[in-house]
C-alpha cells in the first residue's frame, strides 16, 4: 500500500533532551533465520531498515526476509507468532509489529551520531501544489524545505521562536507530478544538502548548530514508497 496525501513523521530515536535511548535493531531481529511460503512481494533494499521501511508501509506486511548479501528484502504475509521460523544462512528475520512506527512509516534510526544522517525518500507528487520538508527541534524548525511546484521554485528556511529566517528561494523545482523522484536530504558538518535523483541541489548552513533534530515531518500530495534514516 502507497502512502498518498501524506503527513508523515519520522522521530529520530535517542535525540533531543530527555528522549529514549536510540531503536538497538538487534534486540528484534533473528539472525540466520527466515519465514518461508508467505512471501507475497520481494523488493531491493539498502539496508535492513529501508526493508523494515517497506513492510511498514503495506497494509499486509507482517514480517520481513532480508538476505544481507544480495540486499534482497522479502515481505511476508504472516508473522512468527503463527508459523516458525525456519533456519536460513546469510538471512534476518523481524516480525514488523515489534518495530516503533508512525502513520505507517519508519521512525526508528540506527544507534550513531545523531548530528550526521541521511534521510531518503522515494516520492510522486500526485497534484500541482506544495510539498515540505521540515527538521524539529523542540518547537523550532531547524531547516525548511518546499517544494512549489505551482510556482516552480524551491525555498529553504528556518523558525524559532515562531520568527522566519531569512528566506532562499531556488527555480526550477526539481519535482514533477506523476513522475517519482528519488530525495536525499544529508546532515553533515553543519551542512543539510539535498539532492534530488542523484543531482546536488543546494546546501544549507546549519543556523543552529547546537540544536539536535529531534523529528522529520513530510507533508503535501505524494505516493511514498520508501523512507528510510541511515547514519
Amino acid at each position: 500500500m502507497y502512502l498518498r496525501l501524506f503527513t508523515t513523521v519520522l522521530f529520530l530515536i535517542g535525540v533531543g533532551s530527555g528522549c529514549c535511548t536510540c531503536f538497538n535493531a538487534s534486540s528484534v531481529v533473528a539472525v540466520d533465520a527466515h519465514i518461508e511460503r508467505y512471501v507475497f512481494r520481494k523488493v531491493r533494499s539498502q539496508s535492513l531498515y529501508s526493508c523494515a521501511s517497506a513492510c511498514l508501509m503495506s497494509s499486509v506486511c507482517m514480517s520481513f526476509n532480508f538476505e544481507t548479501k544480495t540486499r534482497i528484502c522479502e515481505l511476508n504475509s504472516n508473522s512468527s507468532d503463527q508459523v516458525a521460523i525456519t533456519t536460513q544462512a546469510g538471512f534476518l528475520f523481524g516480525d514488523i509489529n515489534h518495530w516503533p512506527k508512525v502513520m505507517n512509516s519508519l521512525m526508528a534510526v540506527p544507534c550513531g551520531n545523531s548530528t550526521s544522517f541521511k534521510v531518503t525518500v522515494n516520492i510522486t507528487p500526485t497534484t500541482v501544489n506544495r510539498l515540505h520538508t521540515d527538521f524539529y527541534a523542540g518547537g523550532n524548525v531547524l531547516y525548511h524545505i518546499s517544494f512549489r511546484l505551482n510556482e516552480n521554485r524551491l525555498e529553504f528556511n528556518s523558525q524559532t521562536s515562531n520568527e522566519w529566517g531569512t528566506e532562499i528561494r531556488l527555480s526550477p523545482v526539481p519535482l514533477a507530478v506523476g513522475k517519482e523522484s528519488l530525495v536525499e536530504i544529508r546532515l553533515d558538518q553543519g551542512m543539510y544538502m539535498l539532492a534530488v535523483d542523484g543531482s546536488s541541489i543546494h546546501n544549507f548552513t546549519d543556523r543552529y548548530p547546537d540544536a539536535i533534530p529531534e523529528s522529520i515531518k513530510f507533508g503535501g500530495d505524494a505516493i511514498v514508497t520508501a523512507v528510510y534514516i541511515t547514519m
